[in-house]
């Protein structure tokens, strides 16, 4: 008992940790490559890995197909063709660390669809 009371305390403050680190990240890039769209996010503190994937929020959709780069705090979001043209240009953004609501969030600006 007193184990798991130490281990829920212990991932508490985990939680807390990542959430009080949670900056802004920006878009640093939005290309069309290899068949999907591709939203490249950066953050000036590493994007946290384990147990919960990152979600990508724009407007009300959520997006879980990511995959981090070498450099932690560069995640890469992939989106299909619907997806993206589903999308609103000035729709909002944000990263978090899991489904919750209360998951640790990091803002991004709107989006902004590159013109083609």
């Amino acid at each position: 008992m007193t184990r798991t009371i130490a281990a829920t305390v212990a991932i508490g403050v985990l939680f807390a940790s990542i959430h009080a680190q949670a900056e802004d990240a920006v878009v640093t890039r939005i290309e069309y490559k290899s068949a999907r769209w591709e939203i490249e996010l950066k953050s000036t503190a590493d994007f946290p890995m384990g147990a919960q994937p990152l979600v990508l929020r724009i407007g009300s959709r959520m997006f879980k197909r990511s995959k981090p780069q070498r450099d932690l705090r560069v995640v890469v979001f992939y989106l299909t063709d619907e997806e993206y043209a589903a999308l609103a240009d000035g729709e909002p953004m944000s990263v978090a660390y899991g489904e919750a609501e209360d998951a640790p969030r990091w803002s991004v600006p709107p989006l902004r669809k590159p013109r083609l």
